[in-house]
């Protein structure tokens, strides 16, 4: 039975035995390190209903955890006193054990210094299984000793009860993932969702992300492709009595995995995150202030917002993919930052201000390369269709013509733009793919601006859009107050 003597007489008797498990690169094949764990010697009674967990949580529970911990430790330090420099060495430390004085008394660095270990080697696995009670003084402690060298690790992430918080709070050198995250990970999207999410923020914050629990070759080569950096399991190596190498049948699967090239992880992209980018927001804010002090029209979010619907729209009414459809959208919204920079060359410069914005938020290139070539090439002065993203971008641009986009309030200063913009009552753009037309119907007050000074003041912009239309295999028709003009 499971009581404060039986932990006593393991104390008393040093009944416990080390075992350690091979951590192992996914992406070099080579041994990184090895976890120290325990094996305590039990009567064949108790072995059967006792779990080593069991036996830290009734010594926890009986105030011996830290005279069990530092007896697992020192097991641990003297069975690995010949481990090669520069492999970890991961030692297993309850929170509130690492918390107590008895700790910091020195105890580890003797043992180090005994066996020839250096500090640098050693990494702290803190388990999630017990709240940690005063946050602030534990993020003190684990500083102190990672300046003396020693790294930390969090085990068994997305299981325990502190969870994120606790991720988020103590910045660990490595994150290990709970076996349960990992099993069976080649039949569920929503485990390998899960695991890129990790894989994305371990690289975003310099942290190294180890995956616990590895059973079979599939989650392996799973874990691989998924760009995780270091495995541990079953399948790579059981626990042993010595630090034994690699088995060679894991070796040759790994190098296997190595010769296969591993695919980036790219964050998903779509209109809603783009809308909501403050960077993209200011740009675009900037650029319409800038054209109003130049005495432009309106090129606000609602123009961009316009935009990205509209090109949207064409793909999807012409039956494009949905993914085609997405990055129409995406461009449109994003196709007139460059105003904040300058107008002259405002469709080069935003492509460039488009292309470090999306590569920061790790975007596929070949996604980033279709949108910032749309926004590039919609200038009718210097660009022009080459695919159906910018096809659509230069369409839905250049065929927003309305009354609110005039700012000037004084008619008689009117330029040319305002008085065409102006003079527009109503316009519809109409894709007709049984026809393959996409067709401009513009009402036109004659009193403002004729039909004819319309088609003379835009025709640059019609023939781009004719152009356009070309390309997606359509023609482009002009009907302004009822007449085919184009």
């Amino acid at each position: 039975m499971l009581n404060e003597l039986l932990i006593e007489e393991i104390i008393k008797e040093e009944r416990i035995s080390p075992v350690y498990q091979p951590i192992v690169s996914l992406s070099t094949g080579e041994i990184f390190g090895y976890e120290a764990l325990s094996r305590f010697d039990l009567q064949r009674n108790e072995s059967d209903t006792v779990s080593t967990r069991d036996i830290f949580q009734t010594a926890y529970q009986s105030g011996q955890l830290w005279d069990l911990e530092r007896l697992c430790r020192k097991k641990a330090l003297e069975g690995a006193r010949h481990i090669s420099h520069g492999l970890k060495l991961f030692l297993n430390v309850s929170p509130n054990v690492i918390h107590d004085n008895q700790f910091r008394s020195g105890f580890t660095n003797k043992y180090l210094n005994k066996y020839g270990i250096s500090a640098t080697d050693v990494v702290f696995e803190l388990t999630e299984h017990m709240a940690i009670e005063n946050m602030d003084s534990f993020k003190s402690v684990l500083n102190h000793y990672r300046r003396q060298g020693y790294e930390t690790a969090l085990d068994d992430v997305g299981a325990g009860e502190s969870g994120l918080n606790t991720l988020l709070a103590l910045n660990p050198t490595y994150l290990k993932l709970d076996m349960e995250i990992i099993r069976d990970i080649e039949k569920h999207h929503n485990k390998r969702s899960l695991v890129k999410a990790f894989v994305q923020f371990a690289n975003t914050s310099n942290t190294i992300l180890i995956a616990e629990g590895i059973e079979t070759e599939k989650e392996l080569a799973v874990l691989s492709e998924l760009g995780v950096d270091y495995g541990q399991g079953f399948y790579l190596g059981r626990p042993e009595p010595q630090l034994c190498p690699l088995r060679e049948d894991v070796r040759e699967t790994l190098s296997g995995l190595l010769r296969t090239p591993r695919k980036t992880i790219y964050q998903p992209l779509t209109l809603k995150k783009i809308m909501k980018n403050d960077e993209i927001n200011q740009y675009i804010d900037s650029g319409n202030l800038f054209l109003e002090r130049l005495g432009y029209t309106e090129h606000s979010r609602i123009h961009s917002a316009k935009v990205s619907c509209t090109a949207g729209k064409i793909l999807a009414e012409l039956n494009y993919p949905e993914e085609e459809v997405e990055l129409a959208r995406i461009a449109g919204y994003m196709h007139d930052i460059g105003n904040c920079v300058n107008r002259t060359d405002h469709a080069h410069t935003g492509g460039i201000l488009a292309f470090q914005i999306l590569t920061r938020m790790n975007i596929d290139p070949a996604e980033i390369a279709k949108i910032v070539g749309a926004i590039g090439n919609h200038d009718e002065r210097t660009g022009c269709a080459t695919e159906p993203i910018s096809a659509a971008l230069i369409i839905a641009d250049k065929t927003d013509v309305r009354r609110n986009r005039v700012r000037n309030p004084e008619k008689t200063d009117f330029d040319i733009h305002d008085r065409v913009n102006y003079a527009a009552v109503s316009s519809e753009l109409q894709i007709r793919p049984d026809k393959k037309e996409i067709q401009l119907d513009i009402e036109l007050d004659n009193e403002i601006c004729s039909i004819m000074d319309y088609f003379e003041i835009f025709l640059e912009r019609m023939l781009m859009c004719r152009r356009a239309a070309e390309v997606l295999g359509c023609t482009f028709k002009l009907i302004a107050n009822g007449s085919q003009v184009l």
